[in-house]
Order: structure tokens, then C-alpha cells, then sequence
């Protein structure tokens, strides 16, 4: 009869180490698949914020293009001895 209840007990001993190990991967793998939401996340807003970044940015380089290409002809003009018009100085070129 002791060795019936010492195999009960065993059990009971081993049934409760086994939910506490699930208890503990479960919270392991909670908070893996948490920080790796939590990352892909962050990735996704950085792709989207770079799509619009880029799309200001190269309206931008446009403008400062235009702007040094205006500023090259008025330096070659004044190199050449030439005063700059200023139909061509006051003209910039902005497309939307």
C-alpha cells in the first residue's frame, strides 16, 4: 500500500515540475513572439517613413539643382564679362 501512494505521489510530483516547465516556455515563447512583433513593427514604420522621405528628398535635390545650375550660368556670365540678365537670375524652374 506505501508503494501505491509513493507512486501517486511521484506522479504528482512530476505532473506539477511539467506544468511549471510549460508554464515557463509559454511565457518564453510569449514574450519572443512579443519583441518580434514588437520589431517587425519598427521595421515596417521605417520602410513606410523612408518611401515618403524619399519622395520629399528628391524634390528637394531637384531644387538645389536647379538653384546651382542657375548660380554656374550668372558665374559664367560674370566670368565672361558679361552682366547677368535678371530674367534668367530671378527664374527657377519648380515642378510639383
Amino acid at each position: 500500500m506505501d508503494s501505491d501512494a509513493e507512486r501517486a505521489a511521484m506522479r504528482d510530483c512530476d505532473h506539477d515540475h511539467q506544468r511549471g516547465r510549460r508554464i515557463v516556455l509559454g511565457v518564453v515563447v510569449g514574450m519572443y513572439l512579443l519583441g518580434l512583433g514588437g520589431l517587425v513593427g519598427t521595421l515596417i514604420e521605417r520602410i513606410r517613413f523612408d518611401y515618403r522621405r524619399d519622395a520629399v528628398i528628391a524634390r528637394y535635390d531637384g531644387l538645389l539643382r536647379a538653384r546651382n545650375a542657375m548660380r554656374m550660368i550668372l558665374e559664367r556670365q560674370i566670368a565672361h564679362g558679361a552682366l547677368p540678365t535678371s530674367t534668367e537670375a530671378d527664374r527657377v524652374d519648380v515642378q510639383d
